[in-house]
């Protein structure tokens, strides 16, 4: 003998089923939240200067370098104009402290960092990255060395250092560490179920 059961009423479920399909194909807004995911990461990477390996510290020559800029700043003020001789040497000094004392590694002006945005977002991927020349090199590291002349010339003091070429080390701040990968999985999940995740 035999049985057949028959279930009615899970229209529902064939609904859903439907428009998880749906949502399968169409992944272009989860694609855009897994960006949204991967700048927050990179922000963080800048705050922690590298995660999970911290970047190596900026040089001697970048220090005194940064230094001078801080010098030149300070002189350019009108309290450091209207001051005498000992209180300019503060003023100097406070602004070095400011600049260059608590310095993140590459902020600087934090061009770089406020440079990095989302690409193409597409279906089937999401790009992020920074339209700055500089990025790639202190992403990956790599040796500058001079294109015309027989020196690099680094401004400093009104003046210059000479140097043959400059290795910048690799500083990765384009990393999605393993806690995003939850964020992503997430995210994921709650495209898949239409925002009920």
């Amino acid at each position: 003998m035999k049985v057949v059961i028959e279930v009615q009423g899970l229209d529902f479920v064939t609904r859903e089923l439907e428009e998880m399909a749906r949502r399968g194909i169409n992944t272009k807004p989860l694609m855009g939240e897994i960006g949204n995911i991967m700048l927050r990461s990179v922000a963080k990477n800048f705050e922690a200067q590298g995660r999970p390996t911290k970047w190596k510290p900026i040089s001697p020559l970048t220090r005194m370098i940064y230094e001078g800029q801080a010098r030149s700043k300070a002189r350019a003020t009108k309290a450091w104009q209207q001051a005498k001789e000992k209180g300019r040497r503060g003023i100097e000094e406070r602004r070095i402290a400011k600049d260059v004392g608590g310095a993140k590694i590459l902020h600087g002006s934090e061009d770089l960092k406020k440079s990095i945005t989302l690409g193409d977002v597409t279906n089937e991927s999401v790009e992020i990255g920074s339209s700055l020349v500089y990025a790639r090199i202190h992403q990956f590291g790599g040796i500058i060395r001079p294109k015309r002349f027989d020196a690099l010339y680094i401004p400093f003091n009104g003046g210059y250092i000479r140097k043959k070429q400059s290795v910048i080390p690799a500083r990765p701040y384009l990393m999605l560490q393993n806690e995003d990968e939850t964020f992503i999985l997430r995210a994921v999940e709650n495209h898949m179920m239409g925002g009920r995740a």
